[in-house]
């Protein structure tokens, strides 16, 4: 009985103490691995709102009041266009002058009624009076995504240039 007690007691210890530090081991890998995933989701959101910030503001450069001229709606409409074709994650892109002028592209319905200077977007922006502004995510309307409205007051302030971006194209991509 002895001999079987001196066998078997230094092999419990060694099994214990073996399976407490492969537990810790696996929770320190665990909790690393976790730590690695946020870091790369949190460059990944990063590099995407950098690049959108970057052409929020080109535009908003470019966007003056004479571009809200009938003659000029044209070609912003079309330059809106170029840009949804070259960033299919933008769901929308859009711009509303102080005098209530609204550009949007894809074209699509406005509902009925629908004042784009009392958008929450176009408020924000204008308070923020030159900064970029990002939304809350939230669901959109047309196409069911989740999407976070990216805006800043155009140079001039003659009004204020926004872009929907699809966060569920983000999060696929993760």
């Amino acid at each position: 009985m002895a001999f079987i007690a001196i066998l078997i007691i230094p092999s419990l210890i060694v099994g214990i103490t073996s399976y407490d530090e492969a537990k810790t081991d696996l929770n320190e890998t665990i909790l690393q691995t976790a730590k690695d995933n946020v870091s790369i989701l949190d460059k990944i959101v990063d590099d995407e709102l950098e690049n959108k910030y970057i052409d929020v503001t080109y535009f908003a450069k470019l966007l003056t009041q004479g571009n809200y001229n009938p003659d000029q709606l044209q070609n912003v409409q079309s330059k809106f266009e170029q840009y949804i074709q070259l960033h299919p994650e933008i769901e929308t892109i859009y711009s509303a002058s102080s005098n209530n002028q609204f550009i949007h592209a894809p074209v699509g319905e406005i509902p009925e009624g629908f004042n784009p200077l009392e958008s929450s977007w176009y408020k924000d922006a204008e308070k923020a009076n030159g900064e970029i502004i990002v939304s809350s995510p939230y669901k959109s309307k047309a196409t069911g995504n989740m999407v976070i409205a990216i805006a800043k007051q155009n140079a001039d302030k003659s009004g204020v240039i926004g872009m929907d971006l699809n966060i569920d194209d983000i999060v696929k991509n993760i």
